[in-house]
């Protein structure tokens, strides 16, 4: 903790101190940016997420599929993820987990890393969307499957590879 200055000689004065602009009139903070997401609203897309936390999504995601815990993976995240890019983080976590827990799990996202390699994002949500429709696959599963495949297009927009 700051403790101060070690006496008045080198306590600097109200006319030592730099301007700090504001829009909220005098004394305040204005639009100032702390680069703390924390003080953010919640991020609404993936694309809004940094490349790092999109990176450990993508590794927690990855354990998560190869061990089959699902729940710790979410635990790891809320423990772990800035607390805005949490809901985020969590819908894919549970997308990937429901995909995962389908009876076609494995091909679906067999066909959503493909879409991914080919960055056909909208031509494979609409296979997907087709699946649904022809009863292949539950509305649920493929409403997950297009979250996750939504995840791997932001993965894809910043170069970041899914391989761990």
């Amino acid at each position: 903790p700051f403790a101060g200055p070690a006496s008045d000689e080198t306590a600097s004065t109200q006319d030592d101190a730099p301007d700090v602009p504001s829009s909220e009139g005098e004394g305040g903070l204005g639009d100032l940016d702390f680069g703390d997401a924390s003080f953010d609203a919640p991020a609404s897309s993936f694309a809004d997420l940094p490349g790092e936390t999109l990176q450990w999504i993508n590794r927690n995601l990855r354990t998560a599929l190869s061990t089959k815990a699902y729940a710790a993976a979410l635990s790891n995240l809320r423990a772990s993820v800035e607390p805005s890019y949490q809901p985020m983080a969590e819908k894919v976590t549970r997308a990937a987990t429901e995909v995962a827990q389908s009876p076609k799990g494995q091909s679906v996202f067999e066909y959503l890393e493909k879409a991914y390699r080919h960055a056909e994002f909208e031509r494979a949500a609409k296979a997907v969307q087709n699946q649904v429709d022809a009863g292949a696959i539950s509305q649920s599963v493929g409403d997950a499957a297009k979250t996750v495949l939504s995840f791997y297009e932001a993965m894809k927009s910043k170069d970041l590879a899914l391989a761990a």
